[in-house]
């Protein structure tokens, strides 16, 4: 089973590197052997100047509207695979993946996404609009990034609801799950917006998401 991974804002695919260094703790809990790295150029390389001049108030604005395209573009990388696929998301990465599966289910299978900043509205025309992938959306109240700008930088006026911070209203629509990692706890690390899949003690419990457990 091949997975592809797909990460969230602010990466310049010219720096060549692994998004955030997400795709290093993905493959902790996913057969490195399988893996297609998707790249989406998700900053203006020109910072906040390139948004204002492309009509955008600020960079996440302008990642927001690339996720579409970049959607468009992980559905064609998904019809060439050997057959269908899973897919590890993270933040505006959900988007990306959501709108890809919506063009592509035969070739999704599962969608495992953490902290996803996609808004609510869409993810649920997302799933409502496929019969067979499962997403499995990994939530929490704790994340100031989502609460803070995930919710308040999108094109929307007033607050975005996001998959990652508010969750689908129950009863979910066939296909949605969630997994809510809570508000409160502790430890190194925990309610950064990546601290769901940093921690090595989540990573036996995203194996066997993916695994279908």
């Amino acid at each position: 089973m091949t997975t592809l991974f797909v990460h969230g804002y602010n990466y310049d695919i010219a720096s060549g590197e692994d998004p955030e260094r997400q795709y290093v703790y993905w493959r902790e809990f996913v057969d490195d052997a399988d893996v297609v790295a998707f790249r989406w150029q998700s900053t203006p390389r020109d910072g906040v100047w390139g948004a204002w001049v492309s009509g955008h108030w600020n960079t996440y604005h302008w990642a927001w509207s690339q996720a579409i395209k970049a959607g468009d573009r992980l559905a064609g990388l998904l019809r060439r695979q050997d057959g269908p696929c899973d897919v590890v998301c993270h933040s505006l990465g959900s988007r990306v993946a959501y709108h890809a599966m919506s063009r592509t289910p035969d070739r999704v299978r599962r969608v495992l996404t953490f902290n996803g900043a996609d808004s609510v509205s869409h993810a649920r025309q997302c799933i409502t609009s496929v019969d067979g992938p499962v997403v499995i959306s990994v939530k929490t109240k704790a994340d100031d990034v989502l609460a803070r700008m995930g919710r308040l930088f999108t094109p929307k006026i007033g607050p975005e609801w996001v998959v990652g911070y508010d969750g689908l209203d129950k009863p979910w629509p066939p296909g949605w799950f969630e997994i809510d990692l809570g508000a409160g706890g502790d430890g190194p690390g925990y309610g950064d917006h990546d601290w769901s899949f940093m921690n090595p003690d989540f990573w036996p419990r995203w194996r066997s998401v993916l695994a279908g457990g």
